[in-house]
């Protein structure tokens, strides 16, 4: 300080330097933050599958929105059914259930309902009566060239399929073994009346948000896990449209497009 109380030159030096300093210690500091750029919310946005961060319930539900895909509509598939060399599609509704019969006469299918009408009347009320479609097969001769008489005598009562909260059940009346993707369907009498789920289409969602599902026929086989001689294979008919939306609206989806091409070669289009 000089006589009069004010800084030196060579301090006021000093402190333009400290200043400076300073100055140049809080802009780095600063540059250092993140910054807000109005992209990164956009980024982020386009980054991620709007269906990421959703249930598969609520999923589903945005899918069904957007396809203009109805509750009935789900309830549709697409049943193959085969008996050795003959083969006979059709598809069903099946939201009230549907009776699969593999007898070539119409007169062993009712007679059948009427044995168990009379012997099982619990059977017959839960699943029969109930039932508002029946599959029937008209096979003719093909079956004594194919050798699958001896089997097709016990298959009285069929299976039966049902659709309820989003979900496709089987139950098994026949005498022989049935096999839904190698597992067995145990047979309903009038002590048990056991389901056994063979589809959900939430679990299809999931399956399609962690990018494990293959899209492929769901099979049941009667007599031997791996025989499809005697067979059944089933297409829910709105798998391919709510594959098609999600893939559409999902940049990391590509991997389910190849499998939609096959499906779409097994099935009639909506």
């Amino acid at each position: 300080m000089d006589s009069d109380g004010y800084a030196s030159a060579s301090v006021c030096k000093q402190w333009d330097k400290q200043i400076q300093a300073e100055d140049e210690e809080t802009f780095c500091f600063q540059a250092d933050q993140p910054q807000d750029d109005p992209s990164d919310e956009t980024t982020k946005k386009n980054s991620q599958s709007p269906y990421s961060n959703m249930t598969p319930e609520k999923c589903l539900e945005k899918l069904m929105y957007e396809a203009g895909i109805t509750d009935n509509q789900l309830a549709k598939f697409h049943i193959k059914v085969k008996v050795g060399s003959y083969e006979k599609e059709e598809t069903k509704n099946i939201k009230n259930g549907l009776q699969i019969c593999f007898k070539n006469k119409e007169e062993d299918w009712v007679n059948t309902k009427k044995v168990y009408a009379e012997h099982e009347p619990r059977v017959y009320e839960e699943l029969f009566s109930r039932c508002e479609e029946v599959f029937t097969c008209d096979y003719k001769d093909s079956v004594k060239k194919d050798k699958l008489a001896g089997m097709l005598d016990k298959t009285g009562g069929g299976i039966v399929l049902k659709y309820s909260e989003k979900s496709l059940q089987i139950y098994r009346l026949c005498q022989i073994r049935v096999f839904v993707e190698g597992d067995k369907v145990i047979r309903s009498t009038k002590y048990d009346i056991p389901e056994k789920k063979v589809f959900s289409y939430t679990t299809f969602v999931e399956q399609l948000q962690k990018k494990t599902k293959t899209l492929k026929p769901i099979v049941i086989t009667l007599g031997k896990s791996d025989d499809t001689k005697l067979s059944v294979e089933i297409i829910p008919f709105a798998q391919k449209i709510l594959s098609e939306y999600y893939q559409t609206n999902n940049s990391d989806a590509e991997d389910i497009t190849a499998n939609l091409r096959n499906l779409a070669t097994m099935i009639m289009p909506l």
